[in-house]
């Protein structure tokens, strides 16, 4: 059998996977919808196939650019701070991806503020000619969580006040 160093260089057209162009598509897709251009289309468009290899060409219709109008926050205690590092600031194109993580990082700080069953969404109210969006907020904040008295029990090597200086 021969070792793979000495196979014979397959035809370029025999290499082609049509789902690596496809995820190509669906990837730069993406990165337009998280740069505000929320109705952006790409498709694959012309392909040439060679000796040498392959080339993709692609067609790509990005639409108009959303930008955050205004920012709403629906339910929200009171005391919690409604910004924070990955907050989208009023003019800044629309990113799904930074306003996830927004969404996730206002639910860690009701959680870090004993709001343990809490839960928050964030919607988007676009307009119809789709340059502007607001950003919604809806909290759920449900029940605050307090901790009363700790006892520190069974403590044989640590002193107590090492345990509740941790605390």
């Amino acid at each position: 059998p021969a070792r793979f160093w000495e196979l014979p260089e397959p035809a370029a057209e025999t290499v082609l996977v049509e789902a690596a162009y496809l995820d190509a598509a669906r990837a730069m897709r993406a990165l337009y919808r998280d740069r505000g251009y929320l109705s952006a289309k790409v498709g694959l468009g012309e392909l040439t196939i060679d000796r040498g290899g392959a080339a993709a060409r692609f067609t790509v219709d990005e639409g108009p650019q959303a930008l955050v109008r205004a920012t709403q926050f629906v339910g929200v205690p009171p005391g919690l701070p409604e910004g924070g590092g990955n907050a989208l600031a009023v003019g800044e194109p629309v990113s799904q991806r930074r306003l996830e993580a927004w969404r996730i990082s206002l639910a860690r700080e009701l959680s870090r503020r004993g709001f343990l069953y809490a839960s928050v969404e964030s919607s988007l109210r676009v307009d119809s000619d789709g340059r502007a969006a607001d950003v919604i907020f809806e909290f759920t904040p449900g029940p605050q969580v307090l901790v009363g008295k700790i006892l520190v029990k069974v403590n044989q090597r640590t002193l107590e006040s090492v345990v509740r200086r941790q605390l």
